[in-house]
């Protein structure tokens, strides 16, 4: 090859030097080598564009395709598309699945990402410092507020008749409350408990709030005193009514950092023969027998819990205390002291994550 260039140089440029043409020759290949890379990025260009377009119509159509008040909310501008899917993905835990093991123990069944922890005195204090935690209903939602104490202060639950009396406790006045305070700790947890209400929607809610508006958890719970005197087709009518009006109430009362809970109302139990002071009586409850009650107990749940959304949640106790097994450690027919530290340690697990 060499000796044919030579020959071109010797024929063609007369007298030119080689270096001189081998000069000629690297510049030559090096313009070859300059358009050739210009002219792959031009080609190039429209197919990236093309991908980019495919993949913005692909964002695009997923949030379009959402339906309204499910999934996550569109991640803000600084998160990175993969944080963004880890929150749409977040487990939904529910706590009040599960079954009751040794000496009555809940043991949860979670839901692959969820952790549950039985909490501590000062876990507990730690999650609730400074904040105001209200709960309004019947005399289970006095035992939760009394099991929730029994966590703050790490002592045993007081009993149900003695903590009725420490209440106010008159036709048109129900109510406790108490400053909770653990020793190292410079703030207070502050509980607060409202009887006697007569539905989903009680009337004195707007009394009952009227200086309690910048609470942080909210506990709700109409009981079997909501069934208790009237005809099923009543309470059904009722509760239908009252549920949307309890949303707004909420909407428009509480802070979108207030947490919301509707507790289930839990079963009635048979005679045990620790029943002594209170047993179940037909007549108390429209000459319903007991297996009729509690099927409209359960039906009201399911009612209930269907008709709430957010921003109330659903603490599902009577799915925890349903098994009739339990009827041996209740205080009587309506009362269960021991499952209510329980309940307790699962509000806290839904308030605390």
């Amino acid at each position: 090859k060499l000796q044919f260039l030579y020959f071109i140089v010797r024929t063609g440029f007369g007298e030119m030097k080689v270096q001189h043409l081998m000069a000629l020759v690297w510049c030559l290949f090096a313009s070859c080598l300059i358009w050739w890379s210009i002219g792959a990025s031009l080609l190039e260009k429209p197919t990236s564009t093309k991908l980019q377009l495919a993949h913005k119509n692909q964002h695009e159509t997923a949030v379009s395709t959402q339906e309204p008040g499910h999934g996550a909310s569109p991640a803000p501008a600084s998160r990175t598309p993969e944080k963004a899917e880890n929150v749409r993905n977040a487990p939904h835990c529910d706590y009040t699945v599960g079954k009751w093991e040794g000496n009555l123990t809940w043991v949860p069944s979670l839901s692959k990402g969820c952790m549950y922890r039985v909490f501590t005195q000062q876990e507990a204090f730690e999650c609730l410092e400074n904040k105001l935690v209200v709960l309004v209903g019947n005399s289970n939602t006095r035992a939760l507020y009394s099991a929730l104490e029994g966590i703050l202060r790490n002592k045993t639950i007081t009993p149900r008749l003695e903590a009725k009396q420490t209440c106010e406790n008159n036709q048109k006045n129900h109510s406790c409350g108490m400053d909770i305070q653990l020793e190292g700790r410079k703030g207070l947890v502050h509980l607060y408990y409202w009887g006697y209400v007569g539905g989903v929607y009680g009337r004195n809610y707007e009394d009952f709030f009227k200086f309690q508006k910048n609470a942080d958890v909210v506990v709700m719970n109409a009981g079997v005193n909501m069934i208790q005197k009237k005809k099923e087709n009543l309470w059904t009518s009722s509760t239908t009514r009252d549920a949307p009006v309890v949303m707004k109430f909420v909407s428009e009362t509480f802070t979108t950092r207030t947490k919301v809970f509707w507790m289930t109302t839990t079963r009635i139990c048979e005679a045990q023969p620790h029943f002594r002071k209170y047993t179940y009586k037909k007549s108390y409850w429209l000459n319903r027998p007991l297996h009729k009650m509690n099927h409209e107990i359960e039906s009201h749940n399911t009612l209930t819990a269907s008709l709430l959304t957010r921003p109330i949640s659903v603490l599902d106790a009577a799915r925890m205390a349903s098994p009739p097994s339990l009827c041996p450690f209740y205080d009587d027919p309506l009362h269960h002291k021991a499952v209510d530290t329980h309940v307790a340690n699962v509000l806290l697990n839904m308030v605390c994550k």
